[in-house]
């Protein structure tokens, strides 16, 4: 016979389970992988806001400039859509439950 303290552990577990998952997409502009990549400080994105325009702040580590931009953006049920519209901006439309934060992870690859 399972006990209710049983039945208690095994359904916090199943949603710690659920609130845990990621489910990612990502993104390219422009995108040519160099060995001098340089990662910007993640964008957290705050609950029950669906629209977001990430600006991409200029990049002093790239001296010769940016050879392409490489995004994933991480949600707690469904991928959000995400489209880059130039080198200083990152769309993203959160597709699923708006209760929980986002994030933005943003690598910036410098001309050689």
């Amino acid at each position: 016979m399972i006990s209710v303290t049983s039945i208690v552990i095994i359904s916090c577990a199943l949603a710690l389970g659920v609130q845990g998952q990621n489910v990612c997409s990502e993104a390219q502009y422009q995108y040519i992988p160099t060995n001098h990549p340089v990662k910007l400080l993640p964008v957290y994105m705050d609950p029950f806001v669906a629209d977001y325009n990430v600006s991409i702040p200029p990049i002093p580590e790239c001296v010769k400039g940016v050879s392409g931009l490489h995004a994933i953006v991480c949600d707690n049920d469904q991928p959000p859509n995400t489209t880059f519209v130039n080198w200083n901006t990152l769309i993203v439309h959160r597709t699923g439950s708006l209760a929980g934060k986002g994030v933005v992870y943003i690598t910036a690859y410098c001309i050689e």
